[in-house]
């Protein structure tokens, strides 16, 4: 069993704590953007396939990195 923490290795607990979801927050937010322009170069007609192919791939690799996220939230009991 942990033992208790002291007021100030609480809040210093929580301000941590705010600070990675903060952050977290923030990651998401980036990656988001991002997939949304790589999903508009794909679907622009006018850009070579190349170019699409690689914008279809680059938001797989966004949408497993939000799989990966999820998985471990729910792992650790954290789920909607």
């Amino acid at each position: 069993m942990f033992p208790k923490l002291t007021p100030f290795e609480e809040a210093q607990s929580r301000a941590l704590t705010f600070f990675a979801n903060l952050t977290e927050t923030s990651a998401i937010l980036k990656l988001i953007k991002q997939s949304e322009e790589y999903r508009a170069t794909y679907l622009d007609n006018k850009l070579s396939p190349t170019v699409r192919a690689q914008a279809m791939s680059d938001v797989r690799q966004i949408n497993e990195i939000f799989q990966t996220m999820g998985n471990v939230r729910d792992n650790h009991g954290i789920n909607a």
